[in-house]
């Protein structure tokens, strides 16, 4: 039987775990930064080093909207 390729494997790896459908969909800078992490270290078995030094995306700040009905 061939060996299955590394999305085949991160797909397995994420099922098994129960992650939500949406953990596969990477969206955003950072879900990205984490697949990428977690592809290294649950899949792929390799120790991630300096972990602290990644750069991730800053959430925007957002003010809140509030909403009067003016008479």
């Amino acid at each position: 039987m061939a060996e299955k390729n590394l999305l085949e494997q991160l797909h397995d790896v994420i099922r098994i775990k129960h992650c939500s459908i949406k953990t596969e969909k990477a969206s955003t800078q950072n879900q990205a930064l984490n697949a990428i992490v977690f592809l290294y270290k649950q899949v792929l078995k390799i120790k991630v080093r300096n972990i602290e030094s990644i750069v991730w995306a800053k959430k925007p700040t957002r003010l809140p909207v509030v909403l009067k009905k003016i008479v």
